[in-house]
């Protein structure tokens, strides 16, 4: 990996201690209610009968997400629909791994269960963090491994229950959903690395991402269209239930982008990854013959080890990595920015040596 000169400091946000605890607070609330809402409808899409049109899905969800951010953006937040501070082909990028992300993911649950695939998922905090050294040169001392691996062993246990549910190792399907770990975590560091460098608004970043993912799925799946409107238009339960998964979909990623645009996309991961817990424990209250297994006990006892670890990291993001966000390398500037006076006109207050003798 290219190492640049110095790094170029960007000016922080100046909100108070307070308002970004309740920020935060109101995010994670959003993400744990909106995602599980959508988790609950995405299981019933796919126990639909014959249904085997992930990529309709995907397209469902693209515009779900597009129209949404529109609307913010005109009328809410009253700016241009199209205006961006940052360049087209990021987010030509963008959507090229939205479009991949959700087919893959939609896709593995036509070959192995929705628990199944939940399983699976519970690796995706490391593979964030390994992403994450490789796009934004963020490097984590082995203790913080060590802290993602207590979170994976944890949800592992903690998702497996009562050990009635026998996993299924499928090979496409594992394998669908292992690229989707990866694609997924690629998606969120690049989403940031979009915010963190050119301070788009997460309105610009989804409307533009969701647009040009939406318009990479059309041309890939034009063939698959037809036959899944004639099945949506046979089931209607099938089309509520996608409506329904898309649109908690929608709210619980802008809940995500607004947190990984304060707090980043480790923390971002776990939360994400503490609504299979509240899924769990929303699951007693809601089902009185559900048994306690010893395997919750473990998880939630590691659970508590991991956040007890991690506590002191994920208070101080905001401060150490998001309040004074930083541009890692002179690649990133050579690459991103045109020249000395674009990067002035953002708000840099230095160049890397390496870019001023462009």
């Amino acid at each position: 990996m290219l190492q640049g000169g110095p790094t170029i400091a960007i000016a922080g946000d100046s909100s108070s201690d307070s308002s970004e605890s309740l920020l935060f607070i109101k995010c994670v609330g959003a993400v744990l209610v909106f995602h599980m809402s959508a988790a609950f409808c995405t299981e019933n899409v796919f126990r639909q009968p014959d249904f085997h049109y992930s990529a309709f899905y995907s397209l469902v969800e693209l515009g779900i997400m597009a129209a949404g951010t529109g609307i913010e953006r005109r009328w809410v937040e009253k700016v241009p629909l199209w205006e961006r501070r940052a360049p087209l082909q990021g987010y030509a990028m963008l959507g090229l791994l939205y479009m991949t992300s959700r087919f893959v993911s939609f896709y593995s649950l036509e070959l192995i269960d929705f628990r199944t695939q939940v399983m699976w998922k519970n690796a995706k905090l490391p593979v964030t963090m390994v992403i994450r050294s490789l796009l934004l040169s963020v490097h984590y001392p082995l203790r913080k491994y060590g802290n993602a691996t207590i979170f994976v062993i944890a949800l592992i246990f903690f998702t497996a229950g009562t050990a009635t549910v026998t996993p299924s190792f499928e090979f496409g399907g594992v394998l669908m959903v292992l690229l989707s770990l990866v694609v997924d975590a690629s998606l969120s560091n690049f989403q940031e690395r979009q915010m963190t460098i050119f301070k788009a608004s997460t309105s610009e970043v989804m409307l533009q991402s969701s647009v040009a993912g939406l318009l990479v799925g059309l041309v890939a799946s034009c063939t698959s269209i037809l036959p899944a409107i004639s099945y949506v238009l046979v089931h209607k339960a099938a089309l509520l239930w996608i409506l329904g998964a898309t649109t908690f979909s929608f709210l619980g990623m802008k809940a995500i982008v607004i947190l990984m645009q304060r707090q980043g996309t480790v923390v971002v991961s776990i939360v994400t990854s503490m609504r299979k817990v509240a899924t769990v424990l929303l699951s007693f209250m809601m089902y009185g013959n559900k048994s306690f297994h010893y395997n919750h006990a473990i998880g939630l006892g590691l659970l508590v080890v991991g956040m007890a670890f991690s506590h002191q990291d994920i208070l101080q993001t905001s401060t150490s990595e998001k309040d004074k966000p930083v541009l890692q390398t002179s690649t990133d500037a050579i690459f991103l920015l045109d020249s000395k006076e674009k990067l002035a006109r953002e708000g840099f207050r230095e160049l890397p040596q390496e870019a001023c003798s462009i």
